[in-house]
C-alpha cells in the first residue's frame, strides 16, 4: 500500500511537472484583473455620458438649424420686405433691424413677421399671435436682419441673417454665431 501511494505521488508529480498555479498567484491575477476591469468600466461610463451630452446638444443645434432654414426659405420666396412692421423702412443694409416682415408668395397668404422676444425667435402670420420658432433650449442673444435692394427694380432683394446665442442642455452650453444670406427668387414688380 505504501508503495502504491508513493507510485501514485510520483505519477502525479511526473504528469503535473510543476506547471500549475498556486493559490497566491490566482489571487494576485484575479485582483489585477478586477482593478483593470474597474478602470475600464469607469472610462466606458464616462465616454457614454459624454456621448449622450453631445447627442443632446446636437439635437438642440438641429432644432436651431431647422428653424433657421425654415426662416430663410420663407424669406427667399417672399416679397415686399420691411425692416420691422409693414410700411416701415424698406432697406436696412447699414443699420440692422431686429424685426422683419414680408409678404409670402401667394395671393391670399397673410404677411409674415419675425422678431426676437425673450431670447426666442418668434413668428406671426398676419394678425395672429406670435409663436416660438426656436426651442426653449436655444437662447438667442442677437437677431439682426440686413435688408437691401428692396426699392431697386434691377436688383433682387437680399436679407442677411445674423444670429448669435447659446444652446444648452442641463449643465452643457454651446455658443454659436450664424450668418446666412437669403436672395429673393423673384424680381420685385
Amino acid at each position: 500500500m505504501i508503495i502504491n501511494k508513493l507510485q501514485k505521488d510520483r505519477m502525479i508529480r511526473k504528469n503535473f511537472n510543476g506547471r500549475g498555479f498556486t493559490v497566491i498567484e490566482l489571487i494576485i491575477s484575479i485582483g489585477l484583473f478586477s482593478i483593470i476591469l474597474v478602470a475600464i468600466t469607469g472610462s466606458l461610463l464616462s465616454v457614454i455620458k459624454i456621448n449622450k451630452q453631445a447627442s443632446l446638444i446636437k439635437d438642440v443645434m438641429n432644432n436651431l438649424d431647422f428653424a433657421l432654414e425654415n426662416m430663410v426659405r420663407s424669406v427667399r420666396t417672399g416679397r415686399n420686405y420691411d425692416c420691422g412692421l409693414e410700411g416701415g423702412e424698406k432697406n436696412c443694409s447699414v443699420t440692422p433691424s431686429t424685426m422683419i416682415s414680408f409678404q409670402p408668395q401667394g395671393i391670399f397668404l397673410p404677411r409674415v413677421y419675425y422678431k426676437l422676444e425673450n431670447k426666442i425667435i418668434m413668428r406671426k402670420d398676419g394678425t395672429g399671435t406670435y409663436y416660438p420658432v426656436t426651442s426653449s433650449n436655444v437662447k438667442i442673444t442677437r437677431l439682426n436682419f440686413y435688408v437691401s435692394g428692396v426699392d431697386s427694380p434691377d436688383v433682387q432683394p437680399t436679407v442677411l441673417f445674423v444670429i448669435g446665442g447659446e444652446a444648452s442642455y442641463k449643465e452643457n452650453t454651446t455658443t454659436f454665431n450664424v450668418e446666412t444670406l437669403a436672395v429673393q427668387r423673384l424680381f420685385n414688380k
